[in-house]
């Protein structure tokens, strides 16, 4: 991996141990894929060194090394193939949204234990009827006192079923201006074990040997 110009001392020494990581890892990586199975393994290594979190400030139990770190990782990582992809899938499903836009609760309930690899993420955008156009998603969700109740169907969600948080897109308004300003939706953090929350298993989908979908 060629290291950039904006690197910093930690990032080099990242991309070197994200590069033995991948020697050392190999044969575990391919087994999982031949026999197509989670490689539950490889996500308590990548835990251990805390690289779900490798873009997460230190203060919620993170590595700090913001964005740059976080696309040396997933460069590494996917050379192993089915890690790597629930890797980014964690991060697109969890890590992001959460560090750019939750409450403070939010960010110290949940990014310290994705950091460690104890829970993983996934984001629950492409529908059965819209497919991944995100403007016309169906799902609703309404608030009633101080929680929303969701009703709606995804597919085509990776990390389905591994994964213990999904953040949901839904429509939370008709109006005509906020449709037009694209404020008529809202992402909401949905934990696994959600009273009327259930996840069905579909198949794999090409390439994605080891990756549940649902």
């Amino acid at each position: 991996m060629e290291p950039f110009p904006w690197w910093s001392e930690e990032h080099r020494k990242l991309a070197e141990d994200v590069e033995k990581f991948v020697e050392e890892n190999g044969y575990i990586a391919a087994e999982t894929m031949w026999l197509r199975k989670v490689p539950w393994e490889l996500v308590k290594k990548v835990g251990e060194k805390r690289w779900f979190g490798v873009s997460v400030p230190k203060e919620y139990g993170g590595l700090g090394l913001g964005v740059t770190g976080a696309c040396i990782v997933a460069e590494g990582l996917a050379k192993l193939g089915n890690i790597g992809l629930i890797y980014d899938t964690t991060m697109f499903g969890g890590v992001h949204q959460i560090l750019e836009f939750g409450s403070e609760e939010q960010k110290r309930r949940w990014l310290p234990r994705i950091a460690k690899g104890e829970i993983l993420g996934a984001i629950t955008i492409t529908e059965p009827y819209v497919g991944s156009d995100v403007f016309s998603i169906e799902t609703r969700a309404k608030l009633v006192g101080n929680e929303y109740i969701v009703n709606g169907k995804k597919r085509f969600i990776s990390n389905a079923g591994i994964a213990s948080i999904y953040l949901t897109y839904a429509r939370t308004s008709d109006k005509p201006e906020d449709v037009a300003a694209y404020r008529h939706l809202t992402a909401l953090v949905i934990e696994k074990g959600t009273p009327g929350f259930t996840i069905e298993k579909i198949n794999e989908l090409c390439g994605w040997d080891g990756v549940y979908n649902g």
